[in-house]
């Protein structure tokens, strides 16, 4: 009974810790592409809008021109 228990603590701690670690290299590819959208759009001095989807999710990032 006690060796159940203590390989679903294992599994859950696993899925959680590797859950984490996904969650955070998307929040930090998506940190990069929208930094990339922000900086090309302040080039050509245009408005940076940034759109929250998810609590999860950073944002999405476009660009307005004048």
């Amino acid at each position: 009974m006690k060796k159940k228990q203590l390989y679903f603590s294992i599994s859950s701690s696993l899925l959680i810790l590797v859950t984490g670690i996904f969650l955070f290299l998307q929040m930090k590819e998506q940190y990069e592409e929208n930094k990339q959208i922000g900086e090309a759009c302040l080039n050509q001095e245009g408005t940076v809008i940034m759109e929250r989807e998810a609590f999860f999710l950073m944002s999405k990032t476009s660009c307005e021109t004048h």
